[in-house]
């Protein structure tokens, strides 16, 4: 295995406000899979967990602090 390059159009940059609101939808989601778990049984309950583990570490992924960009007009010398 080689040493993966990134390339600059494999970077997506988000704001906060997108990236809240994505976590709103993941979170919203997991309690979607939630209620379907308790009132519905047409699975079994591991299938359930799979989906909430990886809704979870998305959360875990995106429930950060952003930094906002500063911008200074700098004096020309």
């Amino acid at each position: 295995m080689g040493k993966k390059t990134i390339r600059k159009e494999d970077i997506i940059e988000l704001d906060s406000g997108e990236v809240s609101l994505l976590l709103e939808a993941v979170k919203k989601q997991i309690k979607k899979v939630e209620e379907e778990r308790f009132y519905r049984h047409e699975h079994p309950d591991a299938f359930y967990d799979i989906y909430l583990e990886r809704y979870w570490n998305l959360v875990k992924k995106l429930d950060r602090r952003i930094p906002h960009a500063i911008f200074i007009k700098m004096p020309k010398f």
